[in-house]
């Protein structure tokens, strides 16, 4: 049977089999013989559930962002505590399929003041991971609003995002571009308030790019075959 969650769908993933990836904030997708799904489930090409994918994901919170890697593994952010009965705090690492990849360890995972939540996750050539939201750190380590993560899940020292204030940024979405530099949409982003930065492969500020400043923020970035942008 055809699912029907009880919430809301963020993040829809289409596999290059033709399955569907859908994580989300939804406690039940109930399909024909009672299965239930939570925040995480894939569907088949035609719309039905795949049964083989285990995916009892979170008891607490949801998923806001995913990404599937060349090797079909794929990572989830959001806000919430547990995946599939382990713990991991806004953000886990998933065999293709379904089950947690115990080789990715996010440790603490990402911590701060109030609405804390990853809310944009990227992928470099190298299989390094961008992660970005709302937090103060990361693994009990200082990341405001952006950092990266090796292949492990460990944090990567040797990137620096100086370009991100100080102060409470908030990153709502990331795009690697063909030349390693990476474009972060969001609110707060420096101290001059800006919603649009592109930063150098190692986390510097591009200063040969015109950041985006304005009221509001960005909510997401889009890359044209021509090379253009869209904020």
């Amino acid at each position: 049977g055809r699912p029907e969650a009880d919430n809301i769908g963020y993040h829809v993933t289409l596999q290059t089999d033709g399955k569907i990836l859908l994580a989300g904030y939804f406690n039940n997708v109930e399909v024909l013989g009672g299965l239930t799904h939570r925040n995480l489930i894939r569907l088949n090409a035609n719309g039905t559930v795949d049964t083989a994918f285990a995916s009892p994901f979170s008891t607490f919170g949801g998923v806001q962002s995913m990404l599937q890697q060349p090797d079909g593994k794929f990572v989830v952010a959001g806000n919430f505590n547990s995946a599939n009965g382990f713990t991991h705090r806004n953000i886990a690492r998933f065999n293709a399929d379904g089950t947690i990849d115990a080789s990715f360890d996010s440790g603490y995972g990402i911590w701060g003041k109030g609405n804390v939540r990853a809310d944009a996750v990227a992928v470099q050539t190298d299989g390094k991971i961008l992660l970005g939201g709302t937090f103060d750190t990361y693994n009990l380590n200082d990341a405001r609003g952006l950092v990266r993560l090796n292949t492990n899940g460990a944090q990567d020292a040797t990137f620096n995002p100086i370009g991100i204030s100080a102060g409470n940024p908030a990153v709502n979405d990331l795009l690697v571009l063909p030349d390693g530099k990476i474009l972060v949409g969001g609110t707060g982003l420096d101290i001059a308030n800006q919603n649009l930065l592109r930063l150098n492969p190692n986390g510097s500020g591009d200063t040969s790019w015109p950041n985006g400043n304005g009221n509001g923020g960005v909510l997401e970035i889009l890359r044209q075959t021509d090379g253009k942008i869209i904020a």
